[in-house]
Order: structure tokens, then sequence, then C-alpha cells
């Protein structure tokens, strides 16, 4: 799950709001990156973010620095048994790009997107770990 999780460029795959990355730099653990975040009715706005892996706490941290989000968004892998793992998914950030009207959509836009990023990553460890088995 780990491998799923910390991928830069594979998170667009959980993320589908999360368009047009291109890496800025590399730093160690450390990526900055700019992307474009799909924003609906609203169209797309540029984000620059830097995304940081910690292995040994199995967590992904991704730093919003520019856009319609500041803030931060953290996975953390928690070991629950030897075949279970939990996944929790912290959002600290504000909207100062977001219209007021919009707020109340563009929280839940976010909610939705992220119990979303989690049942598919579920589904592609739980695929992951069948193909293991075989």
């Amino acid at each position: 799950m780990w491998k799923l999780i910390s991928d830069v460029v594979g998170e667009q795959k959980y993320w589908p709001d999360l368009k047009h990355v291109k890496i800025l730099s590399r730093n160690g653990d450390s990526v900055e990156r700019e992307a474009s975040i799909s924003r609906g009715p609203l169209g797309d706005a540029k984000s620059t973010h830097t995304f940081t892996t910690d292995s040994h706490e199995k967590s992904t941290t991704v730093k919003f620095t520019k856009g319609p989000l500041i803030g931060t968004r953290k996975i953390r892998l928690i070991p629950v048994s030897n075949s279970q793992t939990r996944i929790d998914v912290n959002w600290h950030i504000e909207m100062p790009g977001v219209p007021a009207f919009a707020l109340g959509f563009a929280r839940d836009t976010l909610s939705r997107g992220t119990e979303k990023a989690l049942a598919q990553i579920a589904a592609d460890a739980e695929e992951a770990a069948e193909v293991l088995h075989n």
C-alpha cells in the first residue's frame, strides 16, 4: 500500500481533480510540483505543491503553497493487523481562491474526492495482494 500512496506521479490516478502535473524540482523525499486543479464549473486553476514522503512514518504530506487551496493534506498508513491497514487522511486547508458562495460545494467535492480516492487505493491494494498470493 505504501507504494500506492507515495507515488508522486501515480497520485493522479486517485485524485482525478489533480491534472497536468509538472515536476519543478526534487530534493530528497520532497518534490515541488505545479498542477492544474479542477474547480468544477469555475474551470481549472494553477496550484503549486510540495509532496513529501516519510517512509518511517509511512505517510505523505502535500503542502499546497499557491492556488485555490492553501494548507496541507496528510495521508498516513496505520497497521491494524498483519493483513489490514487503516488509511488516515487529514486536510488542514483554507480556500482563499474559492468564492464564498462556492465554499460548501468545494468542501463537498473535496470530501467526495477523498472517499473515492480511499476506495480506489483500497481496491488497488487488495488487487496487488491477491496477485502476490497467486
